[in-house]
């Protein structure tokens, strides 16, 4: 929890208000009590992955299914190939679509 109080960046919950011709109507500062702290997203984020186990996070999956186990525990489904994870090879010559049907009934 030190870390986190670390990160919080004391003075960006204050507000002023003004009016047309510029006249404070509301000053309200920062006191650094912090109801809602402010932190920046990075940080924050490294923070939390710092603290799951490592093989926790997948980067580059795509889940596919999540089912409840029960007693707030879950189980999460990947697909088997990410996406960009397969290439496609193009032909210079237009041909009709082997895909399009199975896809679409529209012709082209």
């Amino acid at each position: 929890m030190d870390e986190f109080h670390g990160m919080v960046l004391t003075g960006r919950r204050a507000m002023r208000v003004l009016d047309r011709d510029a006249e404070i109507l509301l000053d309200l500062s920062d006191d650094g009590t912090g109801g809602s702290p402010e932190v920046l997203r990075g940080e924050l984020r490294q923070l939390l992955l710092d603290s799951l186990p490592a093989g926790t996070v997948r980067w580059g999956h795509k889940v596919s299914g999540v089912r409840s186990l029960g007693e707030g525990r879950h189980e999460v489904a990947f697909n088997v190939h990410p996406y960009g994870a397969r290439r496609r090879r193009r032909s210079r010559r237009p041909r009709p679509s082997r895909r399009r049907p199975q896809r679409t009934p529209a012709r082209p």
